[in-house]
């Protein structure tokens, strides 16, 4: 019978790239066949793919015990709050219909969000004091340069920055940013 071998082959599955080509499988079945699990199917092989190429980019990411006990939109909840690459964000757009411009920004908010102010404190031969801050303009740029130049939307950059910099920037890092951009 075609779901005993199906369910047999779901069962013996030993790593993420056999569910993956398994999920493509059923799905392709499913679809082929007019059956409402090629949905079921196409969210699994999605959170197989896009939890490995996660598991590249952050070797120490934790499995969660079941990957297919969490519904689609947690997943991808997770997914919108890390820094991911350019290549990554392209095809999460493409396969879920976020608009990619809108995706880039928040990519550039993510990265400004992780700044940390990197500073030392030096005192001079008559016990002056001076602050010498060692993040740079430079630094924080290129870190933005990757979703900077794929951006279009200058308009909506600047609106969504605005609003980000007044909201929940970091009062120094605001000048910082203010150059980077």
């Amino acid at each position: 019978n075609q779901l005993e071998c199906l369910d047999y082959l779901k069962q013996t599955l030993k790593n993420n790239s056999q569910r993956i080509a398994f999920s493509t499988f059923s799905e392709m079945y499913n679809k082929y066949k007019n059956s409402d699990e090629c949905v079921v199917d196409r969210e699994s092989r999605l959170k197989l793919y896009y939890y490995s190429e996660l598991c590249k980019q952050y070797p120490n990411l934790k499995a969660p015990s079941n990957l297919d006990s969490i519904g689609i939109s947690e997943f991808l909840k997770d997914l919108e709050k890390r820094q991911l690459s350019v290549d990554l964000l392209k095809k999460l757009c493409k396969d879920f219909g976020w608009n990619y411009q809108k995706m880039l920004v928040r990519q550039i908010k993510i990265v400004l969000n992780l700044q940390q102010l990197d500073f030392e404190i030096k005192t001079d031969q008559f016990g002056k004091e001076e602050v010498i801050v060692r993040t740079s303009v430079e630094q924080i740029k290129k870190l933005c340069m990757r979703y900077l130049t794929e951006i279009t939307d200058m308009t909506m950059l600047a609106a969504e920055l605005e609003k980000y910099f007044i909201d929940i920037a970091n009062v120094y890092f605001y000048e910082l940013y203010l150059v980077v951009i």
